[in-house]
């Protein structure tokens, strides 16, 4: 089976209005892995990229990954049609693309890229490690930082897309070899499982509970589509209410 690590970086959170910043992916053949049953990777791309309407930089962007305006100007490509269709050529050998919240987010930004420059991204099933990999119970946490400390390794240079790849493979990977884990067959059912978006009906007093059983708030309404909310996404057939010490509903899909 052939993965595709994929990682972007931009000029901010806005799907809308920043731009990718960095792209970097990496190609796995799962029938190669080193001693530690790690997942080797056959083929590494990095680009740092320069949109010519990229606005200004976020400052918590640039804290973040050290991408600045004089780094775009100095290293940064100038994307086309053909460097959306080189990429097409490079996502095209993978049956599985595999990124962190990439269902969210790097899938809709890496779509407007292409539309961008006449193109469209290649229809491949996104694998969301923050979503699809059930993690253990004591694992209160998803982005990498902790994830990386949690299994006992770091990431030398963390926010940088090709960085940030390979240790997100890397922690995929782990997971055939220590036997507490999960195999890959479970991950990909779990990334083609419909999905479902679960309200927790509590009182604020009560949004302890909800925030224990590792729902999340959205205030203003982009994540799940109703504002202040506690909301939790999942496969629908994780899904029963009796698993809760308060009241649930399954929330419309968002528009």
């Amino acid at each position: 089976m052939i993965l595709l690590g994929i990682d972007i970086e931009s000029s901010g959170l806005n799907k809308k209005k920043d731009r990718i910043t960095e792209i970097g992916l990496a190609l796995f053949d799962t029938d190669f892995k080193d001693p530690s049953c790690e997942y080797i990777p056959v083929e590494i791309f990095n680009k740092i990229i320069k949109e010519p309407d990229c606005p200004k930089i976020h400052p918590e962007a640039y804290e973040l990954t050290h991408i600045s305006k004089e780094m775009l100007d100095r290293w940064g490509i100038k994307p086309d049609k053909r460097f959306c269709e080189y990429l097409s050529s490079f996502i095209n050998k993978a049956d599985y693309i595999v990124a962190a919240n990439g269902r969210a987010f790097d899938k809709v930004m890496l779509e407007s890229f292409f539309k961008r420059y006449g193109t469209t991204f290649p229809d491949k099933i996104w694998i969301d490690t923050q979503k699809d990999i059930p993690y253990p119970q004591s694992c209160h946490h998803v982005n990498q930082t902790y994830l990386a400390g949690f299994f006992g390794t770091h990431n030398p240079m963390p926010h940088r897309s090709v960085t940030d790849v390979l240790m997100m493979m890397k922690l995929m990977g782990a997971y055939d070899a220590n036997g507490l884990l999960f195999p890959l067959d479970t991950i990909i059912k779990n990334a083609t499982a419909q999905k479902v978006c679960v309200r927790a009906v509590v009182s604020y007093d009560d949004r302890e509970l909800a925030k224990s059983d590792k729902f999340k708030w959205d205030g203003d309404g982009s994540e799940c589509g109703r504002a202040k909310t506690w909301f939790k996404e999942m496969n629908d057939f994780d899904y029963d209410s009796d698993n809760y010490p308060f009241k649930t509903e399954i929330l419309p899909e968002k528009k």
